[in-house]
């Protein structure tokens, strides 16, 4: 499953300074993304999906010692692309 867009996480890395741990994290979750968008933690956010079309999902990642970290991504059934929406980190 092709990572298609992830500029969203330099974005976030930008405006938010996250650790190198943080950001490994994410990447760490990103790359299982990569082989299996409905990878765990993330759960589907109906509301924003349009089925069959594309799926919204939602993870929040555990950063030990440093918070939360919530990822929002979209995952396209037609070529399986996945597009990063955005990354925000949720203090302790």
């Amino acid at each position: 499953m092709p990572l298609r867009r992830t500029d969203e996480v330099d974005v976030w890395s930008e405006r938010e300074g996250p650790t190198d741990h943080a950001q490994r994290v994410v990447w760490r979750f990103l790359r299982q993304v990569g082989d299996t968008s409905w990878a765990a933690p993330s759960v589907p956010i109906l509301e924003l999906s349009r089925q069959p079309y594309n799926e919204v999902r939602a993870a929040v990642l555990d950063v030990p010692g440093e918070g939360n970290v919530q990822i929002w991504y979209r995952h396209y059934y037609t070529n399986d692309d996945v597009d990063v929406i955005d990354v925000t980190q949720l203090m302790p």
